[in-house]
C-alpha cells in the first residue's frame, strides 16, 4: 500500500523549495548590490520575486492536486496548499532576511536607506516639494528606519499572509479541479 503524502508536509517541502529560491534571489541582489535607487528598480523587483512565487505556488498547488489527490482538489484544498506555501517560505526568507540585515551584513539595511532616501528626495524636489517638506520626510523614514527583529518578522507575516491570501485565492480557482473531464 503507498503511503500518501499528507497537505501539511506536501506544503513544507514546496514552501521551503520556495523559501530556498527566493534566499538564493536574495543572495544575488546582495552580491550585486541591487538596492531600491528608483522606482524601475523597486518594480522590477517586485516583478522577479511575485513571479517566482507564483510559479512556485502553482507548480506546488499542482503536484498536490495531481499526484496525491489523483487529478482532484477542491478550492479550499487548493486555497490552503497555496497559503501554507507561500507562509512557511515567506518564514523562511523572513529569517534569512534578518540573518543577513543583522548579522552578515548589519550595513546592508544602512545602504539600503540611504539608497531610498536619495531617490525620494531627488524624486520630491523634481516634483517642486518644499526643501522643508522633502527634510521633514527624509526624517520620517529615519524613525522608521531601524526596526527590531520582532518587528522585521511581525511586517514580514503580516504582508506576505495578506499577500497570501490573495494569490492563494487566485491559484486555487484557476486548479480547483472537482472531478476529472474525461475528454
Amino acid at each position: 500500500m503507498e503511503k500518501k503524502t499528507s497537505l501539511v508536509s506536501h506544503s513544507l517541502i514546496w514552501g521551503a523549495i520556495l523559501g530556498i529560491v527566493g534566499i538564493l534571489l536574495s543572495l544575488i541582489f546582495w552580491f550585486l548590490n541591487i538596492l531600491p535607487s528608483n522606482f524601475l528598480i523597486i518594480l522590477l523587483l517586485l516583478v522577479i520575486n511575485l513571479t517566482v512565487t507564483i510559479v512556485f505556488v502553482v507548480i506546488g498547488t499542482k503536484k498536490y492536486r495531481d499526484d496525491i489527490l489523483e487529478g482532484k482538489i477542491n478550492f479550499g484544498r487548493a486555497f490552503l496548499v497555496a497559503f501554507l506555501i507561500i507562509i512557511i517560505s515567506s518564514i523562511i526568507t523572513g529569517l534569512w532576511g534578518v540573518t543577513l540585515s543583522k548579522v552578515i551584513d548589519p550595513k546592508y539595511t544602512e545602504r539600503t536607506i540611504e539608497s531610498t532616501k536619495q531617490w525620494t528626495s531627488e524624486m520630491l524636489i523634481k516634483r517642486g516639494v518644499p526643501e522643508d517638506k522633502v527634510e521633514e520626510s527624509l526624517a520620517q523614514m529615519d524613525e522608521k528606519s531601524n526596526p527590531s527583529v520582532i518587528q522585521l518578522i511581525k511586517g514580514a507575516l503580516l504582508k506576505s499572509s495578506i499577500f497570501g491570501v490573495i494569490i492563494s485565492l487566485i491559484v486555487a480557482a484557476i486548479l480547483k479541479r472537482d472531478e476529472i473531464k474525461l475528454v
